[in-house]
């Protein structure tokens, strides 16, 4: 049982150490290391998304651009991963838009090298 991040402070049975919901890269289901560009995602989709926004790169799809994109995939179609990141809400200025709205409940998340992304970093 994983508590979730409105009940966890009220719940009786939830302890908070033992008990964390691990938060997947909303991009490749890879583990997350934070909220990067407005989107919760890993190091690789963050790092990707900023190359593609840097260089304004013109990708094309080689299939029928519904390509799966997931940890093991995730580097095989540019064009697809970058739809991805798009359809799920990254954007150049989303640490600008969105952090501002979460920073009076959410501080930035500090995680330890080679630690995971749960909701105990989030809601300190």
């Amino acid at each position: 049982m994983y508590c979730t991040v409105l009940r966890l402070a009220q719940s009786k049975g939830c302890e908070k150490d033992t008990q964390i919901e691990i938060i997947p890269c909303k991009i490749c289901g890879d583990k997350s290391s934070g909220i990067h560009y407005g989107v919760i995602t890993c190091e690789g989709c963050k790092g990707f998304f900023r190359r593609s926004q840097q260089s304004n790169a013109a990708y094309s799809c080689p299939r029928q651009k519904n390509c799966l994109i997931d940890r093991t995939s995730r580097n095989r179609c540019q064009h697809c991963r970058l739809q991805k990141c798009l359809a799920v809400g990254m954007s150049r200025d989303g640490e600008l838009f969105y952090g501002r709205g979460i920073d009076r409940w959410v501080q930035r998340a500090k995680i330890p090298r080679g630690e995971e992304l749960t909701f105990r970093h989030l809601f300190v």
